[in-house]
């Protein structure tokens, strides 16, 4: 069985100073980075192993890990900002050569503060809880957060790399522009400022911050809120590799849509129903399920889910007549109690107009749902963010019609797009057209092996996919290969 990804450790900063209101610091991360790019974000990074052996250095009653993860956090800040959070504080404009060197590799963090004859400093730092990257990510970290208070001297300056911009926000600001989509931020940091009130630095709101573990939330359901109008529910699903997840989205805010509930087992359908039940208790209200497409990896807790809270499912008509066509290794008793087709338009959630888009290929009755107005596009299985799209043979898939549909979809517009398996991705429309010239390049190949020679299934899958598929995905990528 495929397991998600092995997170790496590191660790991040909440840096506040004391003001009235007090603030916070969100740096702006490059468009070139993997992870979040553009996104406002608190300052950290991973866990090198110079940061254990500095860690020895100092507070010896300490735990050796969590003396790691602050040194790592010392070296990442005086990297991306200039501040270097030991004591006595020392003036950034002074060190302008130190960290030149740490970021081209010719000084260590060990060597600077042998220099400047200072340590580390535990008292900077705060120590919070520790939470995962969810399994949907292709990259993961562990990260341990610390609460830090900068130094009302502290001067702040991005150098354009990593990062490309910072700014101190109050928690309000930050969240206003957030929820009007001026910015924006990573699900757990907006857990995190949702989180703070009052003196940041109170041993109430200390506790309330550490709410956010892997311990505590480990039977708890973590809605995960990727966009202001748009919560993510990972499941634990049968599906095809690379992936372990199907993703769920609560979509609207009082009013919500519930897309793909996932789950065939139990366990995880219950799971499912908490989360639903969650928002419920919230005040808020389920419209409707919606479905994509008929596969068991999207559509396994539907009819529980409509059964359970009493609303409709809606999809295309294809998507009932396969479910059931499965007779008892289907779902007895589903049905559909409103059926969509390409181009109907609804308005049942407190957002703007739904765009239903008919967008065959990957299965016969595939839809993705377009709000234009919230530049949010839910495309179900027309792409991934973890690998390429497995398309079946006929009838129950079609390679013409996904390339249509891939190209029908590249030419809306959005931001967000928001895949079934993997994280979503603001490069939604770049990762479209990726994809258009990966089937592309694969094609070519696929001809122009034929030309060279007649060859058999087996060696033309050798040939197209041998050096970079992983020999266990091979069946998978079988069915693209005539």
């Amino acid at each position: 069985m495929v397991q998600p990804a092995k997170p790496r450790p590191s660790s991040a900063a909440i840096l506040i100073r004391d003001t009235h209101p007090i603030q916070v610091y969100l740096a702006k991360r490059g468009r070139n980075q993997l992870f979040y790019p553009g996104f406002h974000s608190f300052l950290g990074g991973s866990i090198q192993k110079e940061d254990w052996e500095i860690g020895k250095t100092f507070a010896p009653e300490m735990d050796e890990e969590l003396k790691a993860e602050m040194v790592a956090l010392l070296r990442e800040i005086f990297e991306e900002t200039g501040l270097l959070l030991v004591t006595p504080f020392p003036d950034p404009k002074r060190l302008y050569l130190e960290r030149k060197g740490l970021l081209e590799g010719k000084l260590s963090l060990k060597h600077i503060l042998e220099k400047l004859h200072v340590q580390p400093d535990p008292s900077y730092w705060i120590p919070l809880g520790r939470k995962t990257t969810p399994p949907l990510f292709p990259i993961r970290y562990q990260t341990r957060f610390f609460l830090a208070k900068v130094p009302p001297e502290a001067d702040i300056e991005i150098w354009p790399g990593e990062l490309e911009s910072g700014a101190w926000f109050t928690r309000e600001e930050a969240l206003r522009q957030w929820e009007n989509r001026e910015i924006l931020i990573p699900p757990p940091v907006v857990i995190l400022l949702q989180l703070m009130d009052g003196a940041l630095d109170s041993p109430e709101q200390i506790e309330k911050l550490r709410y956010l573990d892997d311990e505590n939330l480990e039977k708890e359901v973590l809605l995960i809120p990727f966009d202001p109008l748009c919560q993510l529910l990972p499941l634990k699903t049968d599906t095809v590799p690379p992936a372990t997840h199907t993703n769920c989205y609560f979509i609207g805010r009082k009013r919500f849509y519930i897309l793909d509930p996932a789950p065939s087992d139990p366990k995880e359908q219950e799971f499912l129903l908490k989360g639903i039940q969650k928002r419920i208790s919230q005040g808020d209200r389920p419209v409707a399920i919606l479905l994509t497409h008929y596969h068991r990896d999207h559509v396994g807790a539907a009819l529980k889910a409509s059964q359970a809270f009493e609303i409709p499912i809606y999809g295309h008509p294809k998507t009932e007549e396969m479910i059931l066509a499965k007779g008892d290794k289907g779902i007895p008793g589903f049905r559909i109690h409103r059926y969509l087709k390409g181009g109907e338009i609804l308005s049942e959630v407190d957002m703007g107009k739904m765009e239903v888009h008919f967008t065959p290929g990957h299965s016969p009755d595939h839809l993705a749902y377009y709000f234009p107005e919230e530049s949010l596009l839910f495309c179900g299985d027309l792409v991934s963010t973890l690998s390429s799209i497995l398309v079946p043979p006929k009838p129950k898939g079609s390679l013409a019609e996904y390339m249509k549909s891939l190209h029908h979809i590249a030419k809306l517009e959005y931001q967000w797009l928001l895949p079934s398996h993997g994280p979503p991705t603001t490069l939604g429309k770049e990762t479209v057209l990726q994809f258009i010239e990966h089937r592309q390049q694969r094609e070519n190949q696929f001809l122009k092996a034929l030309a060279e020679k007649e060859r058999t299934k087996e060696e033309l899958l050798q040939i197209i996919y041998g050096r970079e598929v992983p020999e266990k995905m091979l069946d998978f990528a079988a069915y693209n290969v005539p």
